[in-house]
């Protein structure tokens, strides 16, 4: 609460956690912030904290989650010349994963996505949620 004018707001506020979130206290969501940035294993975490495997695990993955979600909310159409391509990244030639890419020929930025799928109706979507309108589209 602010002594001044005795108003208060949740700290959480303008962040990439909901105010009203569920899925994670605040000491909680810290820790995930904390071992995120500082790319600690499992193995310390669970030293320094007492979490088990399980717990790093969910913080980890609704921590990826979340900023993912920040991320394409708050980021600036991609305009002018947007070049586009997918690949697979995998081990070995059964398994892996579809990853789609965009660049922004002007400015360098890049979007990704991992798709179950490689149908029009995806990779379309993709696009009409990271482009402006009237973006040129190139791809090989």
């Amino acid at each position: 609460m602010c002594p001044i004018c005795t108003s208060s707001r949740d700290i959480r506020e303008g962040t990439i956690w909901p105010v009203n979130s569920s899925s994670l206290d605040l000491r909680s969501a810290v820790i995930a912030i904390f071992s995120f940035a500082f790319n600690l294993r499992t193995e310390d975490l669970d030293q320094i904290m007492g979490y088990s495997k399980p717990m790093i695990r969910f913080l980890s993955k609704t921590l990826s989650a979340m900023i993912s979600h920040w991320y394409t909310e708050s980021l600036e159409p991609f305009t002018g010349v947007v070049e586009i391509d997918e690949s697979k990244f995998a081990k070995d030639s059964v398994n892996g994963a579809w990853v789609f890419g965009l660049l922004e020929r002007h400015s360098k930025r890049t979007y990704m996505e991992v798709v179950k799928k490689r149908d029009e109706a995806t990779l379309l979507g993709i696009i009409s949620k990271i482009c402006a309108p009237g973006t040129t589209i190139v791809s090989d």
